[in-house]
């Protein structure tokens, strides 16, 4: 009787993004790689870094079945944003595969619409929707960080949605 016994690592190599790529603070960061092994990848793991790599942050852990993730790109301005992903076979072997170098640059939110139009807004109008070119942060958006200037009504409730930009 003999064992065999699997000493090939996988490969792996990120296609997107790529060194020197700007990503804007906020929005969704897709990663591609092309991973192989002679019996089969088992998982896949995706980490970053903003500190040069002395620490990892998990993007995606134990992805199976997929050559991409994606997830929302962290509030922090660098132009040294590091991906790392790690291919697993079944035998525990592994390969890892890097990209530096990525601009991570913040876009602050502009007004795009506001329904009533801006001016003396009559008292039957019950809502004032305010919408923005992208998404916020909805923890902030409250009545301790949004003043409303009324002469004959209390303060109004405060609703955001997130899947239209849109304050209410």
């Amino acid at each position: 009787y003999f064992k065999i016994i699997d000493n090939t690592p996988p490969t792996i190599s990120i296609q997107t993004p790529a060194e020197n790529d700007r990503i804007e603070i906020g929005t969704t960061i897709t990663v591609d790689w092309n991973a192989s092994d002679n019996v089969g990848i088992s998982s896949v793991d995706v980490n970053f870094s903003t500190d040069n790599a002395i620490t990892w942050n998990e993007a995606g852990k134990e992805i199976i079945g997929s050559n991409a993730y994606a997830w929302q790109s962290p509030n922090f301005i660098t132009s040294n944003f590091i991906i790392q992903v790690i291919a697993y076979d079944n035998a525990g072997l592994s390969d890892t595969s890097l990209v530096g170098k990525v601009e991570l640059y913040p876009a602050y939110p502009q007004i795009i619409g506001i329904v009533p139009s801006p001016g003396v807004i009559d008292l039957s109008v019950k809502d004032i929707s305010i919408v923005f070119s992208r998404s916020m942060d909805s923890t902030t958006i409250n009545k301790d960080n949004i003043e409303v200037v009324t002469k004959y009504s209390a303060k109004p409730n405060i609703l955001y949605s997130a899947d239209q930009n849109k304050l209410i």
